[in-house]
């Protein structure tokens, strides 16, 4: 098989299984981030990218069920399976305050007909209901005009303010990469003592526990 040039030493220094098998995918993932240019990466750094790349866990777009084992119809008893949905995140996903929701993919219902059909169902994409809002952030003391969802809102008022939100939610549950640059600003905004200009000391305090 041809590969680039550039991962020529890569890939023909372990067998053959060890690229093309599950075991050896993820064995060649940590291999990558402790050799090479990876290496160097800072580690809080590549921690942060690998909980990231998580992404969102939560259930939020079905209810799963939390026992064990449950009967079916015949009386047998089964343990209990609760497979994920896949959601796709799209580039809009990245530009607002969704929550975690994100664009699931699925078929269309055939019309009930006598006849078997062997075409397959049409595909069909569910989107989330989308409005345009404002959010205020205390700390860069600015309003934030961006796309969300109710989720992203409830979210929000949960947390009693968007930069609580923003500091206190795990990354893989933010996920956006517009909402992770504004958490950036927020550190280094709490981080300049001097300058810090979006409110009084007391609001300082406030947040003085992600300093």
């Amino acid at each position: 098989m041809a590969v680039a040039k550039a991962i020529e030493p890569f890939v023909y220094k372990h067998p053959r299984w060890v690229t093309y098998s599950s075991l050896g995918s993820k064995y060649l993932g940590v291999y990558g981030w402790n050799n090479g240019i990876k290496k160097n990466i800072p580690r809080h750094y590549t921690a942060f990218y690998m909980q990231w790349k998580v992404g969102p866990q939560e259930h939020i777009h079905h209810r799963p069920n939390k026992a064990n084992f449950e009967m079916d119809e015949w009386g047998e008893i089964a343990p209990v399976q609760n497979p994920r949905i896949y959601v796709v995140y799209p580039d809009q996903f990245h530009e607002g305050l969704w929550g975690g929701e994100g664009v699931i993919k699925g078929l269309r219902a055939r019309p009930e007909s006598r006849h078997r059909s062997f075409v397959p169902p049409q595909p069909k994409f569910y989107w989330p209901k989308l409005f345009r809002g404002v959010v205020y952030s205390e700390i860069l003391d600015k309003y934030i005009d961006m796309v969300m969802t109710k989720r992203g809102m409830t979210l929000v008022d949960e947390a009693f303010g968007f930069d609580n939100y923003i500091l206190k939610t795990p990354v893989n549950e933010i996920y956006a990469w517009k909402l992770l640059k504004l958490k950036r600003e927020m550190l280094l905004k709490l981080a300049d003592k001097e300058n810090f200009f979006g409110g009084t000391s007391s609001e300082r305090e406030k947040y003085g526990e992600f300093c």
